[in-house]
C-alpha cells in the first residue's frame, strides 16, 4: 500500500494539546499512586480473589468494575487464576488459516490490550509470566505449535480436566460434561457477542444421565474459547454454555472455526506477596514563624473529576495522533458506487479535510419469518434515502422460495429465528443456482449454536454475512448492507473514511467524534453534547472499520468507548 502523510495539523494540534494536559494528567496520576501493596488483592465473602479491572456491567460512567478470579492453583505466594466470569469476546483468530495458540490473534490481543487495560503498572509487575505447553489435540492429532511465554493466556482441554470437576467424562470420544464448566458472561461480553443461555428444562432428563443435579436448572452460560486446536488446523476448541467439553469425536460441537467469535476467560499467574515498605525518617522540620492573618478567601481546589478528565484526554489526543500516523496512506480503490466529494470537518476549526461519500441507491428486500417482530428495523430501513427497501413474510421454505425466486433486489436479507428455519435455509442455499446476495438476521436463540453453520455459510460466499437481531439498527446496517459498497471505497486516511461513512449512512453522532478527534478538540466534551451513547458510537465505529478492513481504528473506537 503506497502511503501519504497525514495533513500536519491534526496531528500538531493533537500532540501539542496532549503535551500542554500532559503535567495535569502526571498529577492526576500521582493521585493512585500511593496504592499499598495490600491494596492490589482482596477476597470477596464467597472466597473469589479480587484483582485488576475490566468493563463489566455495560456502564462505561461509572468506571472499570474489579475482576473476580478462581484460584487454580496455589505455590506459595504464587497463584493461578481464571476469571470466574466471561470477561469479553473475541475471534480466535482474524483470517480464516491455519492456527496455533502462538500465531493467534486472541493471544496477542489478551497480552497487549487486555493486559494493559485490565492491569495498571503496579498490577503488571505482580503478573508473572508463564511458560506455557501448547498440546496436540489428543482425539485428531491436530498439532499444537510451539509453546510460548506469556503473561495472560487461556486454558486447554487438559487443563480443564485437571483444575475442574467433571460430572461425566468418555474417554472413548474424549468429551465430558461439567457444571462447575458452565460460565456466564458478563453485560459488557454479552454485548460484544457472548450471549448467556439458560437449561432447557424438558431435556433435564439427558444431563441427569450424566450426573448433574437440579441446581442445573437455575444456571446459565456461554460459550468459551480453549487454546487447544480443534478438528482441523482452522478451528480451535470451546466449551459450551451447559459445560460440554472434549478434545474431539464431534467436530459440529467440540470445536468452532477459529474466526468464530466466542468468549475468553483469562489466566494469569501472579505474585501476591505482601511487600511491606521500610519506613524512612524525616529530619525534625524547623518551627515556623507565624503567618499575618488574611482575609483573602482561597482559590477552589481543582475539581478531581475535572483532573481525570484532563489526563483521560491527554492520553486521548496522543494516541489518536499516533493512530492517525498509523492509519496514513492512500487506498487502492473504484469510484462506482461511492462518490468521493471534498468536504470540511465541519468543527469551525481548521482541521485536516476527508472526503464526503454519497452512496448509489440500492434494493433491499427483507424477507420476515412469519410473527416476527422487527418492525422497527424495517421502517429504519425504510428510512434511508439510499436504500429503496422492500419487506415480505414468509410462513415455510417454500414460501421463501417462492418470494426469492420473483427478486431483482441488489440483496435479500432474510429473518431465521428458529435452528430448523437455519437448517431449512441451509438446504434451500444447497440447490439455489441463482446470483443472488443473501445475509441473514438471526435471532439470537438461534445465533451461537448456529454459528459455526453460519460461519461456513458466508466462507463459503453463499452469503454476505449475517447479525444478530439484538444488536443496535446501525450496527445491523453496517454488517448488513456497508458490504454491498465495500469494493469501491476511497478516502485520504482511515479516520476520515469512518466519518464519511458515517454521514452517508445516516449516522452523523460518529463522524461528529471522529472530526472532532482529528481537529484536536475535547473529545470528552463533545461525546456528552446531546447525550450521545459512548457506547453506541464505540461499537459504530468499531463495525465500520471492520466491515471496511481497518483493524487500527479499533484503537480509536476502545478509546471512546472508555470515555467517562
Amino acid at each position: 500500500m503506497k502511503r501519504s502523510n497525514i495533513p500536519g495539523i491534526a496531528l500538531a494540534i493533537a500532540v501539542l494539546m496532549g503535551a500542554s494536559l500532559i503535567t495535569t494528567g502526571a498529577a492526576a496520576d500521582s493521585t493512585t499512586a500511593d496504592t499499598t501493596e495490600e491494596q492490589l488483592f482482596s477476597e470477596t465473602d464467597d472466597g473469589y480473589l479480587l484483582f485488576g479491572s475490566y468493563e463489566q456491567d455495560g456502564d462505561t460512567s461509572n468506571g472499570a468494575e474489579p475482576i473476580e478470579w478462581i484460584v487454580l492453583e496455589e505455590n506459595g505466594d504464587e497463584k493461578l487464576l481464571v476469571s470466574r466470569y466471561i470477561l469479553d469476546s473475541m475471534v480466535y483468530n482474524k483470517e480464516d488459516a491455519p492456527t496455533t495458540w502462538e500465531t493467534s490473534a486472541l493471544r496477542e490481543w489478551i497480552n497487549t490490550e487486555f493486559f494493559n487495560s485490565a492491569f495498571n503498572e503496579a498490577e503488571q509487575e505482580r503478573v508473572l509470566t508463564s511458560h506455557v505447553t501448547n498440546a496436540d489435540n489428543a482425539y485428531f492429532g491436530v498439532p499444537g505449535g510451539n509453546d510460548t511465554d506469556d503473561k495472560v493466556y487461556i486454558l486447554d482441554a487438559g487443563e480443564i480436566k485437571n483444575y475442574f470437576n467433571y460430572n461425566y467424562y468418555r474417554d472413548e470420544g474424549m468429551y465430558g460434561f461439567g457444571m462447575d464448566l458452565i460460565t456466564e458472561a458478563t453485560k459488557y461480553a454479552r454485548s460484544r457477542g457472548s450471549d448467556n443461555y439458560s437449561p432447557d428444562g424438558d431435556l433435564f432428563f439427558i444431563y441427569e444421565t450424566y450426573g448433574y443435579t437440579s441446581d442445573f436448572l437455575n444456571m446459565s452460560g456461554t460459550i468459551w474459547w480453549e487454546r487447544t486446536p480443534g478438528y482441523s488446523p482452522y478451528a480451535a476448541n470451546v466449551v459450551w454454555d451447559d459445560g460440554f467439553f472434549g478434545d474431539g469425536g464431534d467436530e459440529d460441537h467440540d470445536s468452532f472455526e477459529v474466526t468464530a467469535s466466542c468468549g475468553v476467560r483469562p489466566v494469569i499467574r501472579v505474585n501476591t506477596e505482601v511487600i511491606t515498605p521500610i519506613p524512612t525518617e524525616e529530619p525534625t522540620p524547623a518551627p515556623k514563624e507565624p503567618e499575618p492573618e488574611t482575609t483573602d478567601v482561597p482559590e477552589p481546589a481543582e475539581d478531581i473529576n475535572a483532573v481525570e478528565e484532563k489526563s483521560n484526554l491527554s492520553t486521548i489526543l496522543l494516541i489518536i495522533g499516533g493512530a492517525l500516523v498509523a492509519l496514513s496512506g492512500a487506498f487502492f480503490i473504484g469510484k462506482k458506487a461511492l462518490k468521493p466529494k471534498t468536504k470540511s470537518n465541519g468543527t469551525g476549526n481548521a482541521g485536516p479535510e476527508r472526503p464526503e461519500i454519497e452512496l448509489e441507491k440500492k434494493s433491499i428486500l427483507l424477507c420476515m419469518a412469519d410473527g416476527a417482530n422487527i418492525d422497527d428495523f424495517k421502517k429504519y430501513l425504510d428510512e434511508k434515502l439510499f436504500l429503496d427497501s422492500e419487506s415480505k413474510e414468509y410462513d415455510s421454505v417454500e414460501k421463501l422460495k417462492e418470494i426469492i425466486s420473483d427478486n431483482k433486489s441488489d440483496e435479500i436479507i432474510v429473518h431465521i429465528d428458529s435452528d430448523d428455519e437455519l437448517t431449512a435455509f441451509d438446504e434451500l442455499l444447497s440447490n439455489y443456482e441463482g446470483d443472488d446476495k443473501f445475509a441473514l438476521l438471526v435471532d439470537d436463540s438461534v445465533l451461537t449454536k448456529g454459528k459455526t453453520k453460519l460461519e461456513t455459510l458466508k466462507k463459503e460466499k453463499r452469503i454476505v454475512s449475517y447479525v444478530g437481531s439484538a444488536l443496535s439498527n446501525e450496527i445491523k446496517l453496517i454488517k448488513l448492507i456497508l458490504p454491498l459498497y465495500k469494493p469501491e471505497l476511497n478516502g485520504e486516511n482511515a479516520l476520515g473514511l469512518i466519518g464519511s461513512v458515517s454521514d452517508a449512512l445516516g449516522i452523523p453522532y460518529v463522524s461528529k467524534v471522529i472530526d472532532t478527534a482529528l481537529s484536536g478538540k475535547e473529545v470528552v466534551e463533545t461525546v456528552r453534547e446531546g447525550d450521545l451513547d459512548v457506547k453506541s458510537i464505540s461499537s459504530v465505529v468499531s463495525e465500520i472499520s471492520g466491515v471496511l478492513g481497518y483493524d487500527k481504528v479499533g484503537e480509536v473506537a476502545n478509546l471512546i468507548k472508555d470515555l467517562k
